[in-house]
């Protein structure tokens, strides 16, 4: 079982130990067939996720699911980019890759090539900045694909704007699951 609950505000990861202190402002909840009941919560900077015992020692730690929205996946790699030194060994990067597509991986080659590419000043701007702005999903002109651009800053300055192009798997391993194609500096 996934519990998805919004919250408004809630940006540090030090307000999961308690969340009697935590104003909910407004609730959804997403319960896939496969999972089991949830014991380990899981902050990213808009979205609480109550997380499977598999995973026991991760507070923050998804997986593809035919569940996320394509604005889902945008936010989950942006939450494990921007905190991606609390997480041991490239962990965040490591969370994005999770949400490349198939195609994608396949252009990338290995994860250490991943972790390279956005560690490059390109997508530098990426990894731990202060906060995201993102626009509308948007389809695209074959409609296969969606795209979503986000703003990233630090220091009060957009650093760099990045457009994700994502599309939902057909079939295989990540049927029904919005993943992503590429990510596009456009500015």
């Amino acid at each position: 079982m996934i519990v998805e609950i919004r919250v408004s505000g809630v940006t540090k990861i030090a307000d999961v130990i308690k969340l009697s202190q935590i104003e909910v402002l407004a609730c959804s909840v997403l319960v896939p067939p496969n999972r089991t009941a949830p014991d380990i919560i899981a902050l990213t900077s808009q979205t609480w996720h109550f997380m499977d015992r598999a995973r026991p020692n991760s507070v923050f730690d998804p997986y593809p699911d035919p569940l996320y929205l394509a604005q889902d996946v945008v936010g989950l790699q942006l939450d494990a980019l921007q905190n991606n030194d609390l997480v041991p060994g490239d962990g965040g990067i490591r969370i994005a890759y999770r949400f490349a597509s198939p195609k994608n991986r396949e252009a990338f080659g290995t994860i250490d090539d991943f972790i390279q590419v956005v560690k490059s000043p390109l997508y530098a701007p990426l990894i731990g900045f202060e906060k995201a702005e993102l626009g509308a999903v948007r389809a695209t002109f074959s409609g296969e694909q969606v795209w979503q651009q986000a703003w990233v800053y630090r220091g009060g300055r957009a650093r760099g704007v990045f457009r994700w192009i994502l599309s939902r798997q057909a079939e295989g391993e990540y049927s029904g699951c919005w993943m992503v194609d590429a990510v596009i500096r456009t500015m």
